[in-house]
């Protein structure tokens, strides 16, 4: 049975360090073009992101000590 664990563990660390390897050669074969197009998927996702939780954070409410210090800065000038 111990056997077999083991070759089930050693089997599934060479799959991860093939696929580690794979996804290596593929991220070093590419062209800058690809290259450009991968770092622009990546700042979109981002950017969706920081907006979604930007009008998430802007729909919640106000705490009341807060209101109050906006309102008065506001009323100061």
């Amino acid at each position: 049975m111990f056997l077999y664990e083991m070759l089930i563990a050693i089997g599934i660390a060479v799959v991860l360090v093939v696929a580690a390897i794979d996804r290596l050669a593929a991220r070093v074969m590419m062209g800058l073009d690809e290259m450009a197009l991968l770092r622009l998927a990546r700042a979109a996702a981002a950017q969706r992101r920081l907006v979604a939780y930007w009008t998430h954070a802007l729909a919640a409410p106000l705490p009341a000590r807060l209101a109050t210090l906006i309102t008065q800065l506001e009323h100061r000038t």
